[in-house]
Order: C-alpha cells, then sequence, then structure tokens
C-alpha cells in the first residue's frame, strides 16, 4: 500500500508517511511536537496519478496534496475501489469494506474482478524500531532520489533536518546536492529543489 495522510494533532501540519511506518512516533516538522501516525480507516486512490492512499476517517472531506504527483485532492468519506478495465470507481461501505478485505469483487460496470485491499495495521515492532523520527520539513512530498534505483519515495522539499529517512541516523554532505547515510550507507540526491526561501 502506499501513503497514510494525516494532520499533526498539535499544530493540524498535512502530513504523509509510507504505510509501513503506521503507530510509530514522529517529531512533527512544524512544531517539533511528539505524534503518532494515527491509524486508517479510509482508502481510496489519487484521481490523478492513481496512486493508493489511505486516512484516519475523521480527515473525511478534507483537502490535502497528493505526496505522489502533488495534485490536489479531497479525502473521501468511504473507502474506494477502482476497476482496472473499466475505471468504475466504487465506494465501499465501512461494514462492507471489513467483510471484503483482502478478496475480490465484482465490477458493477463490466463484471471484471476488483481486488479490495486489507485496512493498514501497525506492524509488531522491537524497542529500536520505536524511536522518534524527527520528519524532514515539508515531509510528504517526493522530492528526492535514493540511490540510483529509487526514482520516489514520499520524502522532503529539502533535507534541512538531517535524518536519513530509512535508517533515522544522522546525514553528512556529500556534495552541492547530494548527501550520504554514514550509518547504512545510503545516497540521497536532491531532485526537483525548490527555491531558497
Amino acid at each position: 500500500m502506499g501513503d497514510l495522510l494525516f494532520k499533526c494533532s498539535i499544530c493540524g501540519k498535512s502530513l504523509a508517511v509510507d504505510v509501513s511506518l503506521l503507530g510509530r512516533r514522529f517529531i512533527c516538522p512544524e512544531c517539533q511536537n511528539k505524534i503518532h501516525a494515527p491509524p486508517a480507516n479510509i482508502i481510496f486512490r489519487c484521481p490523478e496519478c492513481y496512486c493508493e492512499l489511505c486516512a484516519p476517517g475523521k480527515l473525511a472531506m478534507q483537502d490535502f496534496e497528493c505526496p505522489n504527483c502533488t495534485s490536489a485532492i479531497t479525502i473521501p468519506e468511504l473507502s474506494t475501489v477502482r476497476c482496472n478495465n473499466c475505471g468504475l470507481v466504487a465506494e465501499i461501505e465501512p461494514d462492507y469494506f471489513r467483510d471484503v478485505a483482502g478478496q475480490e469483487i465484482e465490477c458493477p460496470e463490466c463484471h471484471e474482478s476488483i481486488p479490495v485491499p486489507e485496512l493498514p495495521r501497525p506492524s509488531r515492532q522491537n524497542r529500536e524500531d520505536r524511536e522518534e523520527i524527527a520528519l524532514p520539513r515539508g515531509f510528504g512530498r517526493k522530492t528526492m532520489k535514493l540511490d540510483d534505483l529509487i526514482s520516489s519515495i514520499p520524502q522532503a522539499q529539502r533535507l534541512d533536518v538531517g535524518v536519513c529517512p530509512y535508517c533515522g541516523q544522522k546525514v553528512h554532505v556529500l556534495g552541492g546536492n547530494s548527501y550520504v547515510c554514514k550509518s547504512c550507507g545510503r545516497i540521497m540526491r536532491m531532485v526537483n529543489k525548490p527555491p531558497a526561501g
């Protein structure tokens, strides 16, 4: 699954993290308070790039920015699935969604099978994984390239905080727009760097 959209419970900053970080504790890049990535009960796709997103139900009908394509999106009130054959987008009631999660349903339009994703759950973590992670300023936009094999992951507009998005350790300047993590050895090259200001 893709990204979890949520808001800082203290300052209301819109944030996005990979769903694998669900339940983890973060430091908000805006207010520097400790926050958690909350559980999600709405699953939907971006209407522009079709990437899979999820969000807590209390954010229904609120506007966000897609962390993949940066287009403006509105979080739906119900979970949705999209037929890959005819493009139909179907809303699914919460009770029925729980019954069919992880299975397939029939498209009412073209009768092809539509896979229904499962709601993301926090994974069991050992003590080291529960350490706080400082999210870089602007976290939630795909503007960093990690290694040459990974074209895009939701990260920061810029690496001001100097924290590796993989292992959480400090990174060091390697060149003008490049950083290296001395802990895991990953090289980060900045792309689409926004103007200073």
